[in-house]
């Protein structure tokens, strides 16, 4: 066998194996039906959901419940800046309240104060911290809720 024959021999297997080739034949590799998309949906929700003006809701187009996509945003950034503010003052509570206990030892110490305003002091103090858990605890939920939902991190910072 020389040369000549040995590329002619290897180019007939090369179009032999292409031409038997199921995938080659058929033309497109794979068809893809709904059920193979369906882990997909919840990440690209269609705009469709959001509006559709309708003759019983007036001029405001709200249907049955449903917010425009910048209603929604406007909603959750009122909610998560009202649960962060609600955080921030108690944490301001909880720091005026560890200074008037410090302040209520420290006279109880060099003054000889009465043992009742330095335990009214640290009511007050427990009192703020367990505020300041609660406040925690509700932005917790408004974020779970918020990520349950689709809704986008940046929204409950108002960053859109």
């Amino acid at each position: 066998m020389n040369r000549g024959d040995k590329f002619t021999f290897f180019g007939f297997l090369l179009f032999i194996s292409f031409a038997l080739n199921p995938q080659v034949r058929a033309g497109d590799s794979q068809v893809y039906i709904n059920e193979d998309l369906e882990p997909y949906v919840k990440q690209y929700e269609s705009e469709d959901k959001f509006t559709r003006p309708s003759e019983k809701d007036g001029k405001h187009g709200k249907a049955s419940g449903r917010v425009r996509h910048v209603d929604q945003q406007e909603y959750w950034c009122k909610r998560g800046t009202a649960a962060q503010e609600k955080v921030d003052r108690a944490k301001e509570k909880v720091v005026k309240a560890e200074e008037y206990c410090a302040d209520m030892r420290s006279k109880k110490f060099w003054r000889g104060g009465s043992q009742g305003k330095v335990a009214a002091s640290e009511r007050k103090l427990e009192k703020a911290k367990e505020d300041l858990r609660s406040a925690e605890q509700s932005y917790r939920k408004t974020d779970d809720e918020a990520h349950r939902k689709g809704i986008p991190p940046g929204w409950l910072r108002c960053q859109f």
